[in-house]
């Protein structure tokens, strides 16, 4: 399976990333991350910390730079992907699931599979 995991520098992202890498070391996926721009305050230093893990799950995986999100919903829909994973999803004080902009837009314009994971 060919998955693109969407990272927002948000500790969240990380934490979900970095299942995504446990899951295609163990399964053989084929990994992307998209380091969504917008939502960055240090790219580089973000960019950093995907690569140290990685190296340190010695998985390569492409690393593309996406300026938004809308952006991110194209690089998922190209051909190449079978899934989109990001982050997201709080639960409010009544129950109900409440999204991030970003997390919203995808869901409702990704013609991908997405996995939402929290």
């Amino acid at each position: 399976m060919n998955v693109v995991v969407s990272i927002d520098g948000s500790d969240d992202a990380f934490a979900v990333f970095e299942r995504a890498v446990d899951r295609a070391h163990e399964t053989g996926d084929d990994l992307t991350v998209a380091l969504v721009e917008s939502a960055l305050d240090d790219a580089t230093t973000v960019a950093h910390r995907v690569r140290e893990t990685l190296s340190e799950a010695s998985l390569e995986a492409a690393i593309e730079h996406v300026a938004d999100d809308g952006e991110l919903v194209e690089l998922a829909n190209g051909e190449r992907f079978d899934r989109l994973v990001v982050s997201g999803g709080e639960r409010t004080p009544t129950g109900k699931l409440s999204f991030s902009r970003t997390t919203e837009f995808v869901l409702m314009n990704a013609n991908v599979s997405v996995t939402l994971a929290r």
